[in-house]
C-alpha cells in the first residue's frame, strides 16, 4: 500500500545519509570493518540493526551464501512486517474511533434524554410524569418541544405520522419510557429487526380490524 512504500521510503533515506555520515566519520578506525568501510556496507550493516535486530544473524548468513537469497529473504521482513504492523495499527486504530464514536454518541443520547425530560415534565399538564395520547398531542403543538426536537435531530413529521404505531397497545408512557420511544425518530437512527417486527405486528392488527369490518 501506499503507507507501505511511504514508510520503506522514508527509512531508507535517514539510512542512506547516516550511512554516508558514518563511513566517513568511521571509516578509518577499529569500528569499520563489517559494517562501515563503505556505504553499501554501512546501509546494511545499518537496515539490519535498526530494522531486523532480531534477524541479523540470519541475514549475515544469508549474505554470506547468496546476494540474490540475500534480496530475497530481505524483501520478505520488511514487507511482511511493515505490512502486518501497518495492520495492526489500522485495526488498532479503526478500535479507538469506533469506541470514540460510540461514547461520543451515548453521552450525545443522555445529554439529550436529560434535556427532554426536563421539557416533559414542564409542560406535563397533570404532573403525573406520564405521556397519554390527549397529552402527546398537546406535547406536539408546543412550540418549544418542537424545536427541542428539532435540536436533537428528531424526525417531528414522522413521530406525528406514526403517533398510532408508537401508541399501539398503550394508552401512556412513563416518561423514561416515551423519552426513549421518542428518541427512535432521530434521523441518524438505522431500522433494526425489532422496529420492523413492530411495525409488522402494527399492519397485522390493522389488516385484521379491516377484515372483521369488511367481513360485518
Amino acid at each position: 500500500s501506499g503507507s507501505v512504500l511511504s514508510t520503506l521510503a522514508l527509512l531508507f533515506a535517514i539510512i542512506y545519509v547516516f550511512a554516508i555520515v558514518f563511513v566517513q566519520l568511521l571509516s578509518k578506525t577499529s569500528a569499520a570493518p563489517g559494517c562501515f568501510e563503505n556505504i553499501p556496507q554501512a546501509v546494511n550493516c545499518l537496515f539490519l540493526n535498526a530494522a531486523l535486530a532480531d534477524q541479523k544473524d540470519v541475514m549475515d548468513s544469508v549474505l554470506a551464501q547468496d546476494a540474490v537469497a540475500y534480496a530475497s529473504a530481505l524483501l520478505y521482513f520488511v514487507v511482511g512486517s511493515l505490512t502486518i504492523m501497518n495492520m495492526l495499527i489500522g485495526a488498532l486504530c479503526e478500535v479507538v474511533s469506533v469506541v470514540a464514536r460510540e461514547q461520543s454518541e451515548h453521552a450525545k443520547v443522555e445529554a439529550c434524554k436529560e434535556k427532554l425530560t426536563s421539557l416533559l415534565i414542564e409542560i406535563d399538564a397533570n404532573s403525573d410524569l406520564k405521556v397519554s395520547r390527549a397529552e402527546f398531542v398537546s406535547i406536539m403543538a408546543n412550540p418549544d418541544m418542537v424545536r427541542t426536537l428539532a435540536e436533537l435531530e428528531v424526525d417531528v413529521e414522522a413521530l406525528i405520522e406514526y403517533a398510532d404505531v408508537v401508541f399501539d397497545g398503550c394508552d401512556e408512557f412513563e416518561l423514561p419510557q416515551f423519552v426513549d420511544t421518542v428518541l427512535q425518530f432521530r434521523a441518524s437512527n438505522s431500522a433494526t429487526v425489532k422496529d420492523l417486527a413492530h411495525i409488522r405486528r402494527v399492519l397485522a392488527k390493522n389488516m385484521g380490524a379491516l377484515e372483521d369490518v369488511h367481513g360485518k
